[in-house]
């Protein structure tokens, strides 16, 4: 484990550098209102997106115990679906709902360019689906570096496509399709290493189609609220408020994206690794020393005095006209820290099959930064509140929660 947590952190931080690199050139691009509906964008791509994560999360619990014995205790191990013609026919349906479905939310949402929007969304989406297949498969047959590949081509491939999109001056749709392309990346490391071809075609679910929709169900309806409060917050934020407000909610909004970036981007990684670990664990259990607990705690106070110091400065390299203060800039790195660690307990609930559990802690966590962000109190204020409220809420809910006893599927 230590090892793949090195190979694993390393990518994730260059993918994290590429991915802050990437927000500052398009702010530096586009127009306060462009950027606005861009972060928009990029916040529903990403809701998307974790969707698909979740149903990786549950794949690579499977895929891990299809990899320890094959077929082993299972009647008609042939007869179970095959992990990957499940996802990516998901995948496939997802994006078709959201094609069909655009004329619906895609105006309310964007401010430009609605419908081309959408599209890029659409077929990020079965993009999506087929990464998480590949990913799932990679991490439950043990194959971690290759999975940290994986996410270092991830960030460089959109750092790459947006740069070369920024530079040839252009538009609001152009640079959002460059930022949708490297959801396919799994695609290189597919054609290179011929084994995870194999274990990608031959890897089945540990449930029959019933069983592991039914699961899936669970931890989609989960990763709705969890994406909505993570990835997704910007679409919250676009509900909640009126179009003056919107307009000009580009700094604070990316004040959001990017403290919340060096946390939250490892936890993608790290989050699958968990899951197998835990799955892979014949009691279900994940033991973290004290001293781990003790630094994190002081890592966290450095980090929130840092974003009240340095914030307001930093943005205003951004963009000069992008003025957060100090105290929202400290109040968002607090909202941070607790929405990264209720995402690495919620995941060991999931990966000790607790999938109700999984959910109603999601769920609560949503309602709770929702009933904060539509309140009568001032925009950044609703903002800077609810990302402190929403996961104290939900890892509430989580502790209070009874365990059930681990099951051999």
């Amino acid at each position: 484990m230590p090892n793949v947590g090195v190979r694993l952190t390393v990518a994730a931080i260059v993918s994290g550098i590429s991915t802050y690199v990437v927000l500052m050139i398009v702010a530096r691009h586009l127009s306060l209102a462009e950027n606005s509906t861009f972060l928009v964008f990029w916040s529903a791509m990403s809701l998307g997106y974790g969707i698909f994560t979740s149903i990786q999360s549950d794949a690579t619990r499977a895929a891990a115990v299809w990899a320890r014995a094959p077929g082993q205790g299972m009647e008609h191990p042939q007869a179970r679906p095959r992990l990957v013609t499940m996802i990516w026919a998901a995948g496939a349906a997802s994006m078709l709902v959201v094609m069909l479905s655009s004329r619906l939310w895609s105006d309310g949402l964007f401010l430009y360019a609605a419908a081309a929007l959408a599209l890029i969304i659409g077929i990020g989406q079965f993009g999506a689906s087929t990464s998480a297949a590949y990913n799932a498969v990679l991490v439950g047959h043990g194959r971690h570096s290759i999975f940290a590949v994986v996410i270092l081509l991830d960030g460089l491939l959109r750092l790459a496509c947006v740069s070369i999109a920024v530079a040839s001056g252009g538009s609001l749709v152009s640079i959002s399709l460059a930022a949708m392309l490297p959801s396919f990346t799994w695609l290189v490391p597919w054609f290179i290493y011929r084994e995870t071809r194999e274990e990608l075609r031959r890897t089945r679910s540990d449930r029959g189609i019933r069983g592991t929709l039914v699961a899936w169900g669970q931890t989609v309806l989960a990763s709705v609220c969890a994406s909505a409060l993570i990835v997704g917050f910007p679409v919250l934020a676009r509900i909640t408020s009126t179009e003056r407000e919107f307009a000009a909610a580009a700094p604070i909004l990316l004040a959001v994206v990017l403290v919340r970036g060096p946390l939250l981007l490892p936890l993608g990684a790290m989050q699958t690794v968990i899951i197998g670990h835990v799955a892979s664990s014949p009691a279900g259990r994940i033991d973290v020393p004290r001293g781990w607990v003790a630094r994190a705690v002081a890592v966290a106070v450095a980090l929130v005095a840092l974003a009240v110091i340095a914030g307001p400065s930093m943005l205003r390299l951004v963009n000069a006209d992008y003025v957060v203060s100090g105290p929202a800039f400290g109040g968002i790195a607090l909202g941070s820290i607790l929405i990264a660690a209720f995402t690495l307990t919620s995941t060991v609930v999931l990966g000790r099959g607790r999938h109700s559990q999984y959910l109603l802690g999601w769920g609560v966590a949503l309602a709770a930064a929702i009933a904060v962000l539509v309140s009568a109190a001032p925009f950044e204020q609703r903002i800077v509140t609810s990302i402190i409220v929403g996961p104290i809420a939900g890892m509430a809910v989580h502790l209070l929660s009874r365990p059930h006893k681990v099951r051999n599927p």
